[in-house]
């Protein structure tokens, strides 16, 4: 194993999650090395990532091991091929980055940013439609790629230098929109599978106070969110069909405590989620507010659009099925 490029890609990911650029599951990081890549792994907390999770993957796809690559790879390895002189690729899901992925591009207005913009039609995640769509979005002198209802992608000669770049066009994003956005470096301790550590981690990054509970092989986690309920007051409804993450994670979020759901929600902002471990707990907690404060900004942004009723039986029939 390159030890220092799994180090690299490790600590940059940890990183983007402490300026909350990104959620625990969300996004993948990338280096090209000789022959393969190094690519971050899949259905892992970005956050804490050892240099053992990285996986290095050919050109053609294939990898040794049963180590599970990130489903976004062959995207990876399209830019790579397309640009031969890209070095490391960056894809993550700031939520203004993100809320500006679900307005018309025909209705966003000029963005005032040192970076050119390009933009890729929605195509679902591992496919090679994507591939194609963000490789032709790169084409010319743009800098970043909005893949539609999905996040952003820099790509660059070292991972390290286009970490800079993700911040700066998340503020750039915030002053051409008159928003407010915390980019500030939070705390991280060593990671253990406890209870303190996990509601200490709901606290620091998510602002809530939290409670865990054991039934068999099943935890709940409790936890009130402010925003759901100033939501729900204004919408009466929440659909969480904005990108393929908050769909896949929430795609069972019910009112009705009476169904067998993992993520069951009242209207004064409380939240009861169900996990087979306290990070998928966390994590479902973690992408809900997450999808709450993304669709409060894409709001202000203009009219925005979910994913199709045909996207969402593609995303359930590949990963809910």
């Amino acid at each position: 194993m390159n030890n220092s490029i799994a180090e690299i890609l490790a600590n940059s990911f940890q990183q983007l999650y402490r300026r909350k650029l990104t959620t625990s599951s969300g996004g993948n990081l990338s280096m090209k090395d000789g022959d393969k890549i190094w690519v971050s792994p899949s259905a892992k907390d970005k956050a804490y990532l050892e240099t053992e999770d990285f996986i290095p993957v050919c050109y053609d796809g294939s990898c040794p091991g049963n180590k599970k690559v990130s489903m976004e790879t062959p995207f990876h390895l399209a830019l790579y091929k397309a640009y031969p002189n890209t070095k490391a690729i960056c894809h993550v899901h700031p939520k203004i980055s993100v809320a500006l992925s679900l307005i018309n591009i025909d209705e966003i207005k000029p963005i005032l940013t040192r970076y050119n913009l390009g933009f890729a039609n929605y195509a679902i995640p591992g496919s090679i439609q994507l591939g194609e769509n963000i490789v032709k979005a790169f084409d010319g002198d743009v800098d970043a790629v909005v893949m539609q209802n999905h996040g952003i992608i820099f790509k660059g000669d070292h991972i390290e230098g286009l970490l800079p770049k993700v911040r700066e066009l998340e503020l750039s994003l915030a002053s051409e929109y008159d928003l407010s956005v915390d980019m500030s470096l939070k705390e991280v301790i060593s990671k253990d599978e406890s209870e303190a550590f996990y509601q200490w981690r709901i606290k620091e990054y998510l602002s809530m106070d939290s409670n865990f509970s054991k039934c068999d092989q099943e935890y709940l986690l409790t936890a009130n969110i402010p925003k759901l309920k100033q939501y729900l007051d204004e919408f009466k409804e929440l659909n969480t069909a904005i990108i393929p993450e908050s769909h896949i994670i929430l795609n069972d979020l019910t009112f009705d405590d009476s169904q067998m759901s993992s993520v069951i929600l009242n209207r004064n902002g409380d939240v009861q989620i169900k996990g087979k471990s306290l990070y998928q707990c966390y994590d479902k907690l973690e992408v809900l507010s997450f999808t709450l404060e993304v669709l409060e900004i894409a709001r202000s942004m203009g009219d925005l659009n979910y994913l199709s009723n045909t996207q969402i039986s593609e995303l359930n029939k590949k990963f809910l099925s």
